[in-house]
């Protein structure tokens, strides 16, 4: 798979306001040297007077991530944040409260993927209420586990489902798991 070529920071700044109250990226406006091709003030006034001044990708995506277009290039709000706050690109951009539209610049933080899976929201599907405390349906107790770098780590079987999640929720602090892991 191809690198995606990110864009400068500096041009990113050029172009785009931040709001770090708001956690909004709003467009500047633009020269007429922005603009190639046939009659650049006219092209540059119309951009001005539709973009200049107003909300920056602010699309919400499938994933629940705010994007948009930059230099003609799909990207998502929280990276470009990261990058004009701080100078360079993040490795992974984590929202810390788990607020997909929370881009202030106290909310977001630059994670291993690892460090990223310890502060994961409760997926939809889950029936205990706790990330990794499941149904063994044959037995009728309740299984956990705790994932680590290596794979998954063995916590025990209940028969209580408020022992099998304090049990979970103990070895997950021992682990080093983020305080909103499955809120």
């Amino acid at each position: 798979m191809a690198k995606i070529e990110m864009p400068q920071i500096e041009d990113l700044r050029k172009k785009l306001q931040y709001n770090p109250e708001t956690g909004f990226l709003y467009w500047n406006p633009r020269a007429p040297s922005d603009f190639a091709g046939d009659d650049p003030e006219t092209r540059c006034r119309q951009w001005n007077t539709r973009f200049a001044g107003k909300r920056a990708l602010s699309t919400e995506g499938k994933n629940g991530y705010l994007f948009g277009t930059f230099n003609g290039k799909p990207i998502t709000a929280h990276r470009i944040i990261w990058a004009m706050v701080h100078g360079h690109w993040p490795t992974l951009t984590d929202h810390i409260n788990g607020d997909r539209h929370d881009n202030r610049i106290e909310n977001l933080r630059d994670v291993s993927y690892e460090a990223n899976s310890r502060n994961m929201r409760l997926q939809h599907r889950n029936v205990s209420g706790v990330h990794g405390v499941q149904l063994n349906k044959r037995n009728g107790r309740w299984v956990v586990r705790v994932g680590s770098a290596y794979g998954y780590r063995w916590v025990g079987e209940f028969t209580d489902l408020e022992e099998a999640k304090a049990a979970r929720i103990k070895a997950q602090q021992e682990m080093g798991y983020h305080p909103n892991h499955g809120k």
